[in-house]
């Protein structure tokens, strides 16, 4: 039997606010992933399909997009609800001061 993954404690705070990848690489968890509706109503079917995940360092959580390179992972279940992510390139931006 596999060992638990060791979730980045703090990881979560350090990426809001504002660390890099170059500092921090945390190890998280997938809380949840569900499908962003497009409001376009002629969207471009090649980019159009996000994905929003909640992330979490099982202190705190934070909401992320998912770069659409990765889709492939979500429609084959590797990436769903419970699975141990280690980001090595992230962004942070604030949207709508949140």
């Amino acid at each position: 039997m596999e060992a638990a993954a060791q979730l980045t404690p703090g990881g979560v705070r350090a990426i809001v606010d504002g660390a890099l990848p170059a500092q921090i690489q945390p190890v998280l968890q997938v809380l949840q992933v569900r499908q962003v509706t497009n409001p376009n109503p002629n969207p471009n079917p090649n980019t159009s399909e996000r994905y929003r995940m909640t992330l979490s360092d099982g202190a705190h959580s934070h909401q992320a997009i998912l770069a659409t390179a990765f889709n492939p992972f979500v429609w084959d279940g590797t990436l769903r609800v419970g699975t141990i992510v280690h980001l090595n390139e992230f962004i942070c931006n604030t949207i709508h001061d949140k």
